[in-house]
Order: C-alpha cells, then sequence, then structure tokens
C-alpha cells in the first residue's frame, strides 16, 4: 500500500517549485497535506469527497489548490525540471524514442472526449506520449477517443518541454502513423521515421519495418493506467487530466536521479 503515497523524493523534489502563499484572513493548509492528499487522489482514483479524514485536508481544499497550481503551471515547470536534470544524466536514452496513444474511459465527459470505437461508443480520451529508452514520458497530449493517432503526432512532439541535443533521433511508431504529413515534419525536424508501413494503403508487398524497442511505451502507459485517476478519466478539464499525467511520469522519472 506505500505505492499509493507520496514518498519522501517525490516530495523533496516538488516542494522546491510548489510557491507558499500566505493568507491575509485563516492560515492556509500546509502545502505538504494538500499535496499528499492530491497524490493519494490521482493514485488510487477515488472520489474527491472519498479522501480518508486521516490527510487532515479537506476535499474543497485540495481541489481549489489543485486549480490553483494548474494555473501556475506548477506540474509542468516540475515535469521540466526533472526532465532536465535526466536529460544531462541519461542523454544517450533519448537517441531513440517512441510514440503511441491509449483509450481510457470517461464517463462525465467533457473537454477533448469522443465516443469510443473499440467501447461500444462509449465516452472516452486518449492520451497520447512519447517516451525515450528508458520509458521516461517527454511529450504528452490528449485528444478525444474517436479521434485519429496520426492527428496528434506532431502536437505531441511540439508538447516537448525540453529540447533533445542529439543531431539526429529515430522514432518508432506504429501503422497509425504511417502519413505523409508525418514523414514530412519527422525529416524536417531531425527525426528518423522508424513507421510500420500501412499495408492496407498499397497492393505492392511492402517491406515490414519493426523496431524491437518499441514495447517500452507499452509498458509506460501500464505505468500510467496503474494510476487509477489516469486510468479512468475523472476530469472535466483537459489541463487537469494532462496536470495528473505529468504529476505520474515526473514520479517515475524521479526513479532515474
Amino acid at each position: 500500500m506505500k505505492h499509493f503515497y507520496m514518498n519522501k523524493k517525490f516530495w523533496k523534489e516538488i516542494r522546491k517549485i510548489i510557491p507558499h502563499k500566505k493568507s491575509k484572513y485563516r492560515p492556509r493548509k500546509s502545502v505538504k497535506k494538500v499535496m499528499r492528499a492530491l497524490f493519494y487522489i490521482l493514485r488510487t482514483g477515488i472520489p474527491w469527497k472519498a479522501l480518508p479524514k486521516s490527510f487532515h485536508v479537506s476535499t474543497t481544499t485540495v481541489h481549489r489548490r489543485f486549480q490553483e497550481w494548474i494555473k501556475e503551471r506548477v506540474f509542468y515547470n516540475f515535469w521540466k525540471r526533472i526532465l532536465v536534470r535526466y536529460q544531462k544524466k541519461e542523454c544517450e536514452m533519448m537517441k531513440w524514442i517512441a510514440l503511441d496513444a491509449s483509450f481510457s474511459k470517461a464517463p462525465l465527459g467533457g473537454e477533448s472526449v469522443g465516443k469510443s470505437p473499440v467501447d461500444r461508443r462509449k465516452m472516452g480520451t486518449k492520451k497520447h506520449i512519447c517516451v525515450d529508452q528508458n520509458g521516461i514520458v517527454i511529450g504528452i497530449t490528449v485528444s478525444g477517443a474517436n479521434r485519429h493517432d496520426n492527428i496528434f503526432a506532431i502536437e505531441t512532439i511540439k508538447s516537448f518541454p525540453i529540447k533533445l541535443k542529439n543531431k539526429l533521433t529515430i522514432l518508432a511508431a506504429d501503422t497509425a502513423y504511417d502519413a505523409k504529413s508525418t514523414y514530412k515534419y519527422l525529416v524536417k525536424n531531425n527525426f528518423i521515421p522508424l513507421i510500420s508501413k500501412n499495408k492496407r494503403k498499397s497492393k505492392k508487398n511492402i517491406p515490414s519495418i519493426k523496431s524491437r524497442h518499441r514495447w517500452i511505451v507499452e509498458r509506460t502507459h501500464s505505468h500510467l493506467n496503474s494510476w487509477r485517476g489516469i486510468f479512468i478519466r475523472w476530469n472535466k478539464k483537459v489541463k487537469n487530466y494532462v496536470a495528473a499525467i505529468q504529476i505520474a511520469a515526473t514520479y517515475y522519472a524521479l526513479r532515474y536521479l
């Protein structure tokens, strides 16, 4: 059960990013208490109102502070800060990256949500991520479940909070990303496309292109889906859901520091 709670290493790093404000009226709740409660909610996927009293903080306070930190880009800056440190240590691992998307149910609907073609047209969403050879997330976007993966390929690459230092970077992806526009953008921006060919687009015998490392991005999706607050999207706002993914992504990146 320990993995449901915020560990010391995570708190030690995020406390440097979160602004500590003072209130003119009642004293504000401890930042650590709020962050511990928020981490637990995202990790377990429980409703906000089901937060145990043992955290000694109200759900309204946690939710209000969560919105406040998103506006101040706390979680984006935290993710970026850790990636910068990780890049200095593991720059070689970023010579190869992989791109893929994963479905999540979205029972409450909201922004960037659509009818899922693989779940009886129930409301769902897609999280598009890009990872390096260690499975560290370096790009995140969210779309409706009815949107094609390739449409958000370029947007996911543009979402990188850091610049890749390698002159050429191999990008692996499946047949969903086999499109001329994607190839053109990748080559123009110093990427080497390693994308499986879609055989249905041509009658000719096309040699299969496979990357033996592409399973890493699927493993990362599995790690993210172990956070029940991410596996099922309860957030109506896209920013809230992206922030949850950023928190989880940073949590796993800290393992390599």
